[in-house]
């Protein structure tokens, strides 16, 4: 049997600023314990489904639309959840796969678990989350992946507020400069 676990939209702009329809995100799993797929939905202004893809081994989490430095759409950049950590994905206007990564620590039993990302004008993302150390909150953590998803910089940050530990990053804002 399958669940839906959750879902997620997001508005999509033609580069004149229009609306041009949605992009959704849906999981489903067989099974709580193992990882599960979802599927990235893309929707006409009216609600209507243009296409949908079957994204496996990933449950998703966020969709970003991404555009150029135009506005031009040119894929969608998803986050994922997997039993081994977090997915970043990019595809183009059509759903179609390019890219997946995973980022990774070489610190013994060790993850990073990212909570949100955000496209950016030349086709990356900026992903921001937690590092875990044996399953226990460690550190805050930002990176910066250009549209080939290679990574083109990385922080993490110890952010202890008296003597609480530390915060649980959940989101990340781009702002013009």
């Amino acid at each position: 049997a399958s669940y839906l676990i959750s879902s997620q939209a997001e508005a999509v702009k033609k580069s004149n600023g229009k609306p041009d329809g949605y992009i959704m995100l849906i999981d489903e799993t067989e099974s709580l314990s193992q990882d599960a797929d979802c599927y990235l939905v893309r929707l006409t202004n009216n609600g209507s489904v243009s296409w949908a893809r079957h994204i496996t081994f990933v449950s998703g989490k966020k969709v970003r639309p991404s555009y150029d430095a135009n506005g031009t759409l040119t894929g969608f950049i998803i986050l994922g959840d997997a039993l081994s950590g977090n997915a970043i994905l990019k595809t183009d206007v059509s759903g179609n796969q390019g890219w997946q990564k995973r980022i990774t620590t070489n610190l013994a039993n060790a993850l990073y678990r990212f909570q949100d990302l955000q496209a950016t004008a030349d086709g990356g993302c900026v992903v921001a989350g937690n590092l875990y150390v044996n399953s226990e909150l460690s550190k805050a953590a930002l990176f910066k992946m250009d549209n080939a998803g290679n990574i083109t910089w990385g922080h993490e940050y110890i952010l202890n507020a008296d003597s609480e530990g530390p915060p649980n990053i959940r989101g990340v804002a781009i702002t013009p400069t």
